[in-house]
């Protein structure tokens, strides 16, 4: 599918297919809801981020044992606080 990108961040189809809405637009832009909500993770990133950094010391690779434990400190700090997800593949 195509698509032609307009002003303000609305999209539009442009071809679609069967099934599709010809013509239907997308608004691309954050609700009041998102943007608080990247505020308070971008807040939570500035404090917890620069801690874990102090803490470990130097980031090493995660294909090392060592690495793989900071790692894994970085994501028990992110469940902990709410902010973990599963991810797939």
């Amino acid at each position: 599918m195509d698509l032609a990108v307009g002003v303000r961040g609305s999209c539009q189809y442009v071809g679609a297919g069967e099934g599709e809405n010809p013509g239907a637009e997308v608004d691309l832009n954050w609700s009041e809801t998102q943007v608080a909500m990247r505020r308070e993770l971008r807040g939570w990133l500035e404090q917890n981020l620069a801690e874990w950094r102090a803490g470990i010391g130097a980031e090493l690779s995660g294909d090392t044992r060592e690495g793989f434990a900071q790692q894994l400190l970085w994501e028990r700090r992110l469940f902990e606080a709410g902010w973990s997800a599963v991810a797939w593949p």
